[in-house]
């Protein structure tokens, strides 16, 4: 019977704090984990705050102002330097982190797909526009193609 416990007791504990799992935030308010980096603050009418702190105490954190909750809408941590904020309608963002500091995309900006999560997350419609729009956006320019490029030396 002990030895049952004691698995039941590590089971529960895996769940508490799993190691490199990816977090969805869907509530008004706080989230932050000794896991992450990440340290997220969504409010029903202000702008959403995504901080992050690097491992020699710096840290950045940016607030997009047009973001805004709406139903729906879902904050996907992927890993240590992406995460993914969707506000329910038409507004995906990647906040992506780098050496030289933090960079926001926008659905236009976007040059990478959407984790499997992120896209089963979204509305029907929204996640055909992106798709469409990452789409278009690694089809090569027209005008690129018919360019010939002089050899460097």
């Amino acid at each position: 019977m002990k030895k049952s416990h004691f698995i039941a007791i590590l089971i529960f504990a895996g769940a508490i704090s799993p190691v490199n799992a990816s977090t969805t935030i869907d509530w008004i308010g706080s989230y932050a984990s000794k896991q992450s980096p990440w340290k997220v603050t969504i409010k029903q009418d202000e702008s959403p705050q995504f901080g992050y702190s690097r491992r020699n105490g710096v840290g950045t954190a940016l607030s997009p102002s047009k973001w805004r909750p709406h139903a729906g809408w879902f904050v996907h941590i992927a890993d240590d330097l992406h995460l993914w904020a969707f506000d329910g309608i038409d507004q995906l963002l990647l906040v992506q982190i780098t050496e030289e500091g933090c960079t926001l995309y926008d659905l236009d900006s976007l040059r990478i797909n959407p984790p499997a999560e992120v896209l089963d997350l979204l509305t029907v419609e929204f996640r055909k526009q992106v798709i469409s729009q990452l789409n278009k956006q690694k089809k090569p320019n027209k005008a690129e193609m018919a360019t010939p490029r002089e050899p460097s030396d």
